[in-house]
């Protein structure tokens, strides 16, 4: 099985309205084989990426996560399109905009100056391109698919509204959930059936 770990930023609404969300990112990551270890003492994002030029103090709590994945050698994770958005932003302005970085670590005085070197995923891109050819093995294919997809109706929806079918590339259009289903909270009953009503090693329905 794969054994793969990942810094993971959960955000604001991960644990205020959407916990349930978090609980199945976490219990997918472990059926298939990955740990979403999550960055300590992270602090809000923002969840709107500051367009002033001059704009250094909203970008720091970002440029913290980020550096701490740096240090210990990890892929940034999220699941909020938000929070993905502005974290992926601020690290291209800490790779590209000089102006940007030299301010921000001449601001946070770390021990090695962050240059953008962190590479920022959405959970989705985890699941899709990370996992791709995995091994066939009972706790994956039989536990792990099953909730891995319920987990991706659920984002599909939470994506759908703190960021619209945006350039995060992870709203319901590109899920392949269109119409009346795209705005429902039930989405995930028009695309596969939801995991606890799945038992058993052999992953079969109730």
């Amino acid at each position: 099985m794969l054994s793969m770990k990942y810094s993971y930023y959960p955000g604001c609404t991960l644990r205020n309205k959407a916990k349930d969300l978090d609980e199945y990112a976490r219990a997918s990551a472990r059926a298939l084989g990955f740990e979403l270890e999550e960055i300590e003492d992270w602090q809000c994002c923002g969840g709107v990426y500051p367009l002033g030029t001059d704009e250094i103090a909203t970008k720091l709590s970002s440029v913290r996560a980020l550096n701490q994945a740096k240090e210990k050698g990890q892929d940034l994770v999220t699941i909020c399109s938000a929070c993905h958005h502005v974290i992926k932003r601020v690290n291209d302005d800490m790779k590209n905009v000089e102006d940007i970085r030299t301010r921000a670590n001449n601001y946070m005085q770390l021990d090695e100056p962050y240059a953008g070197e962190t590479t920022v995923l959405h959970y989705l891109e985890v699941l899709r391109d990370k996992l791709a050819g995995t091994p066939p093995s009972n706790t994956i294919n039989e536990v792990g698919f099953p909730l891995a997809a319920f987990l991706v109706g659920k984002i599909a929806v939470h994506s759908h509204r703190e960021a619209g079918d945006s350039d995060t590339g992870t709203g319901p259009a590109q899920l392949g959930v269109t119409g009346q289903a795209a705005h429902d909270d039930n989405v995930v009953e028009h695309w596969i059936t939801p995991p606890q009503r799945w038992s058993g090693s052999a992953g079969r329905r109730r």
